[in-house]
């Protein structure tokens, strides 16, 4: 009796010794982080991009500049009561309609200008981050990485996972390579 207790506790102490999941280790996954708004600082695409959206943006604020020029010169005429003495009935319900018609003007202005805006900002973060993907791509193939993440996504790195600064050089070559 006292054998087979000493053989039992023998047969557990070599089973607790083996690892429940005596499976293989999983190979360690390498993996890069990469800062979308540096690349969209830093890269010559990011730059281009940005200029054309200012320039829309400068070109839609000219416009509403012009409409809020015409705007207050008509309300300068409506405030006038010597302009408006001088006027008849219908030429004076012709300026207010006029008034109220630029009024509309601006708010459609206004408007399509944030409209314009959005879709330009969302055409350059859809071909920025088409960019950063080919050049993240060739970047985790050159350093041996299986995988490069937004850094957005982790609450934290090391420096040492940032391949940013590779990932803004490699959009540079890809960049050039299309302007020719």
């Amino acid at each position: 009796m006292a054998l087979n207790r000493w053989i039992m506790n023998l047969a557990l102490m070599g089973l607790t010794s083996i690892p429940l999941g005596a499976k293989e280790k999983a190979p360690k996954t390498a993996y890069g982080f990469v800062n979308f708004e540096t690349c969209v600082s830093n890269s010559l695409r990011g730059r281009r991009e940005r200029e054309m959206v200012e320039k829309q943006k400068t070109e839609m604020e000219k416009i509403l500049k012009d409409l809020e020029v015409q705007l207050n010169e008509t309300h300068k005429k409506r405030s006038d009561q010597d302009y408006l003495d001088a006027l008849s009935p219908q030429a004076i319900d012709d300026l207010n309609q006029t008034y109220q018609n630029q009024i509309e003007d601006i708010k459609k202005a206004q408007s399509q200008y944030y409209q314009v805006l959005q879709q330009a900002q969302g055409r350059m973060y859809n071909v920025i981050h088409t960019e950063i993907k080919k050049a993240s791509e060739r970047v985790a193939k050159d350093r041996n990485l299986d995988t490069i993440l937004q850094s957005e996504a982790a609450f934290f790195s090391t420096n040492d996972l940032d391949v940013t600064e590779h990932v803004v050089k490699e959009m540079d070559k890809i960049f050039a390579q299309e302007s020719k």
